[in-house]
């Protein structure tokens, strides 16, 4: 017998050489040598149960924890069939090396392959387990080959088998300590449901009190992410109340209900994972994700995330219903009355609290009190908060206010004789408008798409009932027209004066002069000439033109970009041209016209 490695003689039957010290394995196929590769994929030869305990069946177990414990952390493990994606994933790819270290541990029984199948029937699959993890192989060769164990090696098996079985004890006896502490840690405080919790000192029998930290959830957050050291000397069995967005609502392996709390950030760790007790599962059954909502624990410390028990929800969302709070004669309020002096609306700081970017801040309300009928009104819409003092009474019953949130905006008009308010646009409001003595609402930034694609921006003027009067177009961050014309308007009437071939209108509609397509300086005149051969050559002309976009020049002169639908001859064609328009006085001419 030669060793594959030295290729010097050796003597028949070793699996160690004497002359470089190779391990030699044996198999039924002669001498060859045991490599990574064939013992988590080869289906030859035999392995002893330090191999299988040391090189496999450890390592698997060790990797698969690691798997589920990634699976609880995102949010992704199934109690009901015992685990999650990553440990899923894990157990297909390692089904086939299973199956090939089975076969040879078979094989060192001098059992055929097929003896693993008995892993499939109840109860008995517990004695396929003996026969693989605790009973020694044949000693000496068998059908399978030669024997992997060395004399020294038989002993030092034994060993091993002796430890395992001693560690596999100990994790089982471990195990059962922990999940009866965590049981009695979740029957331990009950539920918290003041702000204030008086505890008894067992030793000294006298009452303290217990404050509840408002706590921001970035800093908790953050805190433990640093210095773990540190976040529990300042949080550790302490009460604290986080606000954050739901990111999970579960139950962990021992049906405990829980909530897991962050930022808004995608696989957020560590996250606030909030325990509650199983009298709050009505509760928690209501609650949604990605739902911001409020609630007070006692912190724990850092397992993968903070852990914190006995949590009470004490906050879901501001309410939109009438609530109790009144404004205090606060200087800070803002107070406005309506023409007639007979309702007045006070926008003022409540003692409720949310938390808003890095911080916490009061809930801003407004009291509307009309005659002998009063409302609060916490908010208008889930999705916007007041913001400054953006509110304008119209008439003697209806009251101009703006609502906005970080990323958006809307402005409502309110009935303050039914309380009821109208949503009419998506935007700030920009200033009451007084037009020939008339009052208006003039609306800047909003934003609409046409036809052909692309995005414009445009103003627009409401009446006081909430109806549109015009829009107003511009360039975004362009909200300045003194006389505030519908271009909208002007439009109108260039395409009308076109169909109904009426000139006395063209002839108001421009300028002395004017830049006419290639000719400039161009006499009023020959514009008006050049209009009736055209609709004279065509009688059946019709068209028909759209804004796509304004262009402000300066505060009197704006240029309007259009899409020109136009029928001539039995023909349709589509034109982009382009106006320059001139606003004075409340007239507007036209000064420029040509095709782009």
């Amino acid at each position: 017998m030669v060793c594959p490695y030295c290729k010097e003689e050796i003597q028949e039957g070793a699996i160690k050489c004497k002359h470089c010290g190779s391990m030699i394995h044996i198999t039924s196929d002669g001498v060859g040598t045991m490599s990574i590769l064939q013992l988590l994929f080869s289906f030859q030869g035999r392995i002893s149960r330090s191999t299988y305990w040391l090189k496999y069946f450890l390592p698997y177990i060790v990797i698969f924890v690691f798997m589920i414990i990634l699976d609880i952390t995102f949010g992704i493990f199934n109690k009901d069939i015992g685990m999650g994606v990553f440990s899923g994933i894990f157990s297909i790819i390692t089904f086939y090396t299973s199956l090939a270290i089975g076969v040879k541990r078979c094989h060192d029984r001098n059992k055929n392959g097929w003896f693993l199948l008995l892993g499939l029937i109840p109860i008995v699959n517990i004695w396929l387990l003996i026969e693989l993890g605790f009973l020694r192989g044949t000693d000496g060769a068998n059908t399978y080959g030669s024997d992997p164990l060395s004399i020294n090696e038989k002993s030092n098996t034994s060993l091993v088998i002796f430890l395992i079985s001693l560690i596999l004890i100990i994790i089982g006896i471990v195990s059962y300590m922990s999940l009866n502490t965590s049981t009695i840690n979740s029957m331990k405080l009950g539920t918290l449901s003041e702000e204030v919790i008086q505890v008894m000192d067992v030793n000294t029998q006298e009452e303290k009190i217990v404050q509840v930290m408002d706590v921001n959830i970035r800093d908790i957050l953050s805190a433990y992410e640093n210095n773990e050291v540190a976040a529990d000397n300042k949080y550790k069995n302490n009460i604290v109340r986080v606000t954050g967005l739901i990111s999970n609502i579960k139950k962990d392996l021992m049906d405990n209900l829980y909530v897991t709390l962050g930022t808004g950030k995608m696989f957020e760790i560590p996250a606030f994972q909030a325990f509650f007790a199983d009298s709050q599962n009505e509760q928690l059954g209501q609650l949604k994700k990605d739902e911001k909502i409020t609630v007070e624990c006692q912190v724990e410390g850092l397992f993968i995330n903070v852990i914190a028990i006995d949590c009470v929800i004490k906050q879901k969302k501001v309410e939109t219903s009438t609530t109790k709070q009144e404004p205090s004669n606060n200087k800070d309020n803002v107070v406005k009355y309506s023409p007639d002096k007979k309702t007045k609306a006070v926008l003022f700081e409540s003692d409720e609290m949310i938390e808003v970017g890095d911080g916490m801040k009061n809930v801003k309300m407004m009291k509307i009190q009309s005659g002998e009928k009063s409302h609060i009104f916490s908010t208008l819409s889930e999705h916007y908060d007041w913001i400054g003092d953006k509110f304008e009474f119209l008439t003697d019953n209806k009251l101009l206010v703006t609502l906005g949130s970080t990323t958006a905006s809307a402005t409502y008009i309110m009935d303050t004789d039914t309380f009821k308010a109208t949503r009419i646009s998506g935007s700030d409001l920009y200033k009451i408008q007084l037009i020939n003595g008339q009052k208006y609402i003039f609306i800047s930034g909003l934003k609409s798409y046409h036809n052909m694609g692309g995005a414009f921006w445009y103003d627009a003027l409401y009446n006081v009932d909430g109806s549109i009067m015009s829009h107003i177009y511009f360039e975004k961050n362009d909200y300045t027209n003194p006389d505030a014309v519908s271009f909208e308007t002007i439009l109108s009437e260039w395409d009308t004066a076109h169909n109904n071939d009426d000139f006395d209108l063209l002839k108001k509609l421009y300028a002395n002069q004017v830049n006419y397509y290639l000719k400039s300086e161009t006499s009023r005149a020959k514009v008006i000439s050049d209009k009736q051969r055209l609709l004279k050559k065509y009688s059946s002309f019709n068209q028909k033109s759209q804004i796509m976009k304004i262009k402000k020049i300066d505060n009197y002169n704006y240029k309007i970009f259009i899409s020109k639908a136009v029928r001539f001859g039995g023909k349709k064609k589509i034109f982009k041209s382009s106006l320059i328009v001139k606003l004075a006085g409340g007239n507007y001419y036209i000064t420029e016209e040509k095709d782009v």
